[in-house]
């Protein structure tokens, strides 16, 4: 076997323990919506668009139906449902102005964190739908580019703090005003307390040795999980498994994994991993990224106070360091800076509300994002 070098290179994702001491006394572990999976027709949410349900409706743009067989109501869309690949799913046809395509009112606890998600495919080649989910007045993240491919689901995945409110609408509207294409469908459409998640991923590291590339994760906690999977990509967006590994099933305490990538390669790859429980469902952790990036590491986490950043042998052409919220709304870092050498940096976080933020480093070699904890 030929051999490739490769020089060890590491990216590390860190996270500490952190336990909410009433999350699984109180947590509701049901999804919260209503018609998730659309099995009930077009009922249980709102939507700006025009409804039909004959064959070849969704003639002209900005009509939607629900259903199994997508010929039917066009004859140029291609597709089935993400879940069983024959059961119902939304159906769209993008309009030519920003809609509201699907909306729906959930009662929700004030100060909890939520987890939605929705998975997006598209049903015709051309314009891709460019998606954009918001809670009450919250965007969540930036917009949702539909999948290039058709009939390739892809997943929408994010956390919300319910803060003060006791409801939430929940909205997702095509910011794409491209006529031609710009047709997908919508799926599997969740939002639940985040202690109801399978699993809760702690951390996600890639190390390169030689030949071979060593993936490492940890679990905070598991309910039912079943088993992982490992995806590799060379440009982070389009992801094939190479591997899988027994899960614990049941756990309250932290928990390791390893996986090694014996393909001989060469150049960046990026790796994630992506949990399935007994149910079938999903949930996935960061991406990393077998960038030439010195480690990174961010402590301590949970965090009420002073922040730090070491960069070990961090190289020149620093490029940016940002923080945003769950909603993707940047904090303003320059004013929290308390001290500063050139391995390291520390920001005062002690103001922030509680909840979860991102870190998002960013070198000319490379980029990580790191989920922080406001206790």
């Amino acid at each position: 076997m030929k051999s490739v070098y490769r020089p060890e290179i590491i990216i590390i994702i860190m996270a500490a323990f952190f336990f909410h001491c009433r999350a699984f006394a109180q947590c509701n572990y049901n999804n919260l919506v209503v018609n998730s999976d659309f099995s009930d027709g077009n009922s249980g949410f709102t939507s700006a668009y025009q409804f039909c349900e004959k064959k070849n409706c969704l003639y002209p743009e900005g009509r939607y139906t629900v259903g199994s067989d997508i010929s039917t109501y066009h004859s140029d869309f291609v597709g089935v449902d993400h879940t069983s690949g024959n059961g119902s799913f939304l159906i769209v046809n993008g309009a030519g102005s920003p809609e509201t395509i699907w909306s729906q009112t959930i009662i929700v606890k004030p100060y909890t964190e939520y987890n939605f998600s929705s998975w997006v495919c598209s049903v015709v080649e051309g314009e891709v739908a460019q998606l954009q989910f918001s809670i009450n007045t919250d965007t969540l993240g930036s917009i949702f580019y539909a999948p290039s491919s058709v009939n390739t689901w892809e997943k929408f995945d994010i956390t919300w703090n319910s803060g003060s409110s006791t409801t939430a609408v929940i909205k997702i509207l095509d910011q794409n005003t491209v006529p031609g294409g710009n047709d997908f469908g919508l799926d599997d459409i969740y939002f639940v307390e985040t202690c109801a998640l399978a699993v809760h991923f702690l951390n996600i590291s890639a190390v390169n040795k030689n030949s071979v590339t060593e993936l490492k994760w940890s679990t905070l906690s598991e309910r039912s999980s079943n088993y992982f999977e490992v995806q590799r990509s060379s440009d982070g967006i389009n992801f094939d498994s190479i591997g899988k590994v027994k899960a614990k099933g049941n756990s309250g305490t932290i928990v390791n994994y390893i996986f090694e990538d014996t393909k001989e390669i060469s150049g960046s790859f990026y790796y994630r991993v992506v949990e399935f429980d007994n149910q079938g469902r999903q949930e996935m952790s960061s991406i990393v990224a077998t960038e030439e990036m010195a480690e990174i590491k961010v402590f301590p986490n949970p965090c009420a106070g002073k922040l730090n950043l070491i960069f070990q042998d961090q190289p020149h052409g620093f490029i940016q360091i940002s923080l945003t919220n769950v909603t993707g709304a940047n904090i303003p870092l320059d004013n929290r800076i308390s001290g500063t050498i050139t391995a390291k940096r520390v920001y005062d976080v002690s103001d922030l509300a509680p909840g979860i933020y991102f870190l998002n480093i960013g070198t000319e070699s490379g980029r990580i994002s790191e989920k922080i904890i406001i206790p």
